[in-house]
């Protein structure tokens, strides 16, 4: 009869016979690797999910004015930029933007938030901001150094989109945009029409005569330079 061993066990195979049958001891190293795995796995999907509700919850919260809740959002490991799966493709800073919210704009593009990511028509936060009358978020993107006169694929600025809308919002972000030394009053959209064409606000048409008036003065007092009437002179001679 076989020798019954720590992983063995004498059963009745016959009557008045006995079997030894055996079995393998489970390696331990084994079961402590798969529960490691799935240990991992666990966290891993975990992790995932809380990233993608943060996700969810800064849009939300950029949306809404909730400052800290953005914060609570970028700390939970919220995708910043993300926006293919949001209303109009919009990320969190063009949403804030959007809605008024310039302390969030602020938080965003402090976070790294990228500023060139347009919505599903291309806009980007400062043509969204004129289009919509956000005088605050207007001034706090200028302060960054964003550029008011790039034309989008319409043909038209971002501080032109501010000359469409007759509300109080609308005339203040306007006065915000010409404000800026680097808007030129007098510039003409893609059609040919400036601002001051384009405005059914009489409040605003002031506003803009103020600014041409001013730009005007800024433009004399500038020092003039000396090179170009030289090279005249120069050819007359030759």
């Amino acid at each position: 009869m076989p020798s019954v061993s720590d992983n063995c066990a004498t059963e009745a195979a016959l009557p008045g016979k006995m079997a030894v049958r055996c079995w393998r001891r489970p390696n331990r190293g084994h079961v402590s690797l798969v529960i490691a795995v799935v240990l991992i796995t666990a966290l891993v999907v975990g992790a995932e999910s809380t990233a993608v509700n943060a996700t969810r919850d800064l849009y939300m919260a950029a949306t809404t004015g909730n400052v800290e809740g953005v914060r609570k959002a970028l700390a939970d490991g919220a995708d910043i930029n993300e926006h293919k799966g949001n209303p109009g493709k919009r990320t969190a800073l063009m949403s804030a933007s959007l809605s008024g919210h310039a302390a969030i704009v602020g938080l965003l593009l402090d976070a790294g938030a990228d500023s060139t990511i347009g919505e599903e028509d291309g806009y980007t936060p400062l043509h969204g901001a004129g289009f919509q009358g956000r005088a605050d978020v207007v001034s706090e993107l200028l302060r960054r150094g964003f550029d008011p006169n790039v034309l989008h694929t319409d043909g038209y600025t971002a501080w032109h989109r501010s000359c469409w809308g007759t509300t109080k919002h609308h005339l203040a972000t306007l006065a915000v945009f010409l404000k800026h030394e680097a808007v030129d009053p007098m510039l003409k959209a893609a059609n040919g029409y400036r601002c001051r064409d384009m405005t059914k606000s009489k409040e605003a048409i002031k506003v803009i005569d103020a600014a041409i008036v001013v730009a005007a003065k800024r433009k004399q007092q500038q020092p003039t330079s000396t090179s170009g009437s030289l090279g005249s002179e120069s050819h007359g001679d030759l």
